[in-house]
């Protein structure tokens, strides 16, 4: 089974509590305006990776969480549950989930191997600058209790990013404010090209 995947970092710090790996997968149907992620839209951008290469790269992070954004990651949710399965047979890892799916749309197993989902199509209009979540319409919802002590990391003020280098590219890595995406966008000749 394979995934097509636009980027993946490990040890991030802004996209849930606990250093984590972050993978996005490509493909998206939404196509919300506004969307800081347009370019991982394509079904087609990135890579096409075997499940079990993206099991080895995870697993030789050291990380022990995992956040999946996307792209629209339920748009591949039968190679990212096969992923997370071989993966939990190893460690017991945390996992976040960024989807444009309202949670009541969902029915896959896949929604058992994640902690907590952050659901909803992006509003640019509803964007408030809530922290980690971008526009006030999406919800963070918890399906296990494993971040129940760190959940005031949720409530923290302002939005964190990091600006990562990678081989051939720069990128935003979280959820922007307003004025940090306005920012990202004047940096002429730095990130990925959805900021146009």
């Amino acid at each position: 089974m394979k995934l097509r995947i636009s980027e993946k970092i490990a040890h991030c710090e802004v996209l849930g509590p606990n250093k984590r790996s972050v993978i996005w997968v490509s493909g998206c149907e939404k196509h919300c305006p506004g969307c800081i992620a347009k370019t991982y839209h394509s079904s087609q951008n990135g890579t096409e990776e075997e499940v079990a290469d993206v099991v080895r790269w995870f697993l030789e992070t050291g990380d022990n969480h995992l956040t999946i954004s996307g792209g629209e990651p339920f748009l591949q949710a039968d190679a990212l549950n096969d992923m997370l399965i071989q993966i939990k047979k190893v460690k017991d890892i945390g996992v976040i989930v960024y989807t444009g799916y309202k949670i009541e749309e969902l029915n896959h197993p896949l929604l058992n191997q994640i902690d907590i989902v952050i659901d909803g199509e992006y509003i640019e209009t509803l964007n408030d600058d809530r922290p980690y979540i971008g526009s006030s319409n999406q919800r963070l919802i918890c399906l296990t209790h494993r971040y129940d002590n760190v959940m005031d990391y949720y409530q923290s003020e302002g939005r964190q990013i990091t600006i990562t280098a990678l081989k051939d590219k720069t990128i935003l890595v979280g959820v922007p404010s307003r004025q940090q995406y306005l920012m990202w966008q004047t940096m002429k000749g730095w990130g990925r090209e959805d900021t146009d």
